[in-house]
């Protein structure tokens, strides 16, 4: 009888040990702003359409346009850089070699960081912008219909 008398109270308390560490979490680090997350190097690996669009004007309608970029632009990389300075790049390969190996833009984070703004231009959309991706979209319209082409950066 006097073994179960202690037992109950030790189990008690390695039920509300166990229960109190369930409950700390680690102090997790604040996520880092857009304006931290956008800097850097990005290469396009993606660029999709919703829905299907005649993307080569022949009537064959694509949801997938990234295949058909010629290789000479799937190495082209888009950097941003503090201050809101940034740089195209054409990669390793140029696409005519008479153009500039690099042009430079200027950038802005718009809407509560949810739009980007690249050389007072264009707006785009951010869908996600993490340590590893980057995924923007804009909409236009073609015909009467609406499309929307998304672009997925992979950070370099």
């Amino acid at each position: 009888m006097k073994k179960s008398i202690l037992f109950f109270p030790r189990l008690l308390s390695l039920i509300v040990f166990s229960f109190l560490l369930m409950q700390c979490k680690k102090d997790e680090a604040p996520p880092k702003p857009a304006s931290e997350l956008i800097l850097g190097s990005w290469l396009m690996t993606a660029d999709t359409y919703s829905p299907a669009y005649d993307y080569l004007g022949n009537g064959s309608k694509i949801t997938d346009a990234f295949p058909l970029y010629d290789a000479c632009a799937k190495d082209d990389i888009l950097t941003f850089k503090t201050n809101s300075e940034g740089e195209f790049n054409e990669g390793g390969t140029k696409c005519d070699a008479a153009d500039p190996q690099s042009i430079p833009f200027l950038w802005t984070l718009k809407n509560n960081d949810k739009t980007l703004n690249i050389s007072a231009l264009s707006d785009y959309t951010i869908v996600q912008l993490d340590n590893t991706t980057m995924k923007l979209s804009e909409t236009f319209t073609d015909n009467g219909i609406t499309y929307t082409e998304t672009y997925v950066f992979t950070r370099k």
